[in-house]
């Protein structure tokens, strides 16, 4: 948990500093759009325009179902999973994050292993593809 806290933080920065990064883009296209800047851009004859891209908001989609260990239930907690990433490209974009967010999906012994591979800071944490293919060789049903 210390590690996803670690990588939540690192990306709550980076949130920020690509706001900012984004704030003072906005205001040097104000300046050089201006009336009053002479030798800006729009004076040579370019006129920049501001674009800015409205993407859809993503579906609300339900959260999968908790996984206890039921081998019966693990590819449908499984498919469920990539499902809601599938529909939620934005907030959940990077590996280590949709395993994180599969992790918080786990209840009893599924929880104590996977929480035993954060311990060790398994490599298998780093891509939800190798997570899964580790915690199918445990629950998937033959």
């Amino acid at each position: 948990m210390e590690e996803l806290c670690r990588l939540l933080a690192g990306l709550t920065q980076a949130v920020k500093s690509l706001q900012l990064g984004y704030s003072r883009l906005e205001e040097q296209v104000q300046v050089l759009a201006s009336p009053s800047n002479p030798q800006g851009a729009s004076s040579a004859g370019f006129t920049p325009t501001p674009s800015v891209v409205i993407l859809p908001p993503e579906p609300r989609v339900p959260t999968p179902k908790k996984f206890a260990g039921e081998c019966s239930k693990y590819r449908d907690f499984r498919n469920a999973c990539k499902l809601y990433f599938s529909l939620q490209p934005r907030t959940l974009s990077l590996e280590a994050t949709k395993v994180g967010f599969v992790i918080s999906l786990l209840t009893g012994e599924p929880q104590t292993w996977a929480h035993r591979l954060l311990e060790q800071k398994s490599g298998s944490l780093d891509n939800l593809d190798a997570f899964f293919s580790v915690m199918s060789q445990l629950y998937e049903d033959p």
